[in-house]
Order: C-alpha cells, then structure tokens, then sequence
C-alpha cells in the first residue's frame, strides 16, 4: 500500500503552483484527488490498483505486499502532471490575467498557446513513454514468469 500523501508529496516537489497557496486545505485535497483519479484512468488500464479512499492508499493487487514501485508512482505523477497542465492549456482567460492587457497584446496569443500546447504534449508523451516502457516490461517478465515458474530479471 502506498499513501495518497506520498504520491502527492512526489506530485508538488515537480511543479510550481503559487496558486495552490490561495485554496484552503479541503480545496488542495480535492483538487489532487481529482488529479490522481484522472491520472489513474489512463494509466491503470488493467484496474490492477485499488483506490481505498476511506485510508487514503493505494494498492497494487499485482504486488505480493501491494506497494506500487517508484516506477509506477512516476507514472502516476507524471500522469498528474498532464491533468495540472490542461486547464492551463485551455484557458486563454488565464493568460489574460496573468499579463497586463499591453503585455498582452503585444505578445502574440498563438506563441504563448503554442508553448503551452507544447509543454502539454511533452508531458503527456513523457507519461506515455513510461507507461508503455513500464508495460513492455512487466509483460515480459509475467510471460518469463508462466514459462519458468520463476521471475527472471531481463
């Protein structure tokens, strides 16, 4: 079992979100909650981890003694990370704020929509990346496992 907190701690110590220190508490819960949930629909395909929202861990059903590896904690937080980018991504009221109406105009909407766009995408293809590598992996090992009856490290 792992904790929400130690999947959240990971989540916080990659991004910078001065943001986060405007909401109460109960609003910083939710709001990672919501992330994680999103971030486990895409990677958890097979529903191989169990959400206990009552003790607030997750658990590997995969794992002998139900821990998620660093591995798939990476995944979950990167995961994470392109569910925290979206709204940015579709929110052009948000560049607006952040910019005096000058600034704004004078730098040109689609580049700063493209970097964001891009950050975006980079981080969606890191998640995927370390999903598929993390696949590729353990499905090799499992069908080294049925054949020998043993694990083999490759």
């Amino acid at each position: 079992m792992v904790s929400f907190d130690l999947v959240f701690k990971a989540f916080l110590n990659r991004i910078t979100d001065y943001g986060l220190a405007e909401l109460t508490d109960e609003e910083v819960e939710e709001d990672l909650v919501n992330k994680l949930v999103m971030a486990l629909g895409k990677f958890d395909l097979n529903g191989d981890i169990v959400v206990d929202y009552n003790n607030r861990t997750l658990t590997n059903t995969n794992n002998a003694n139900g821990n998620l590896t660093p591995n798939e904690i990476d995944i979950i937080v990167s995961y994470m990370i392109v569910e925290w980018i979206a709204p940015l991504k579709n929110s052009e009221e948000i560049l607006k704020s952040n910019l005096s109406s000058q600034e704004y105009n004078r730098v040109a909407q689609t580049n700063m929509l493209d970097k964001l766009i891009k950050t975006y995408n980079d981080a969606e293809q890191r998640a995927e990346r370390l999903r598929t590598r993390y696949s590729y992996r353990n499905g090799l090992l499992k069908r080294v496992k049925e054949k020998n009856k043993s694990w083999v490290i490759i």
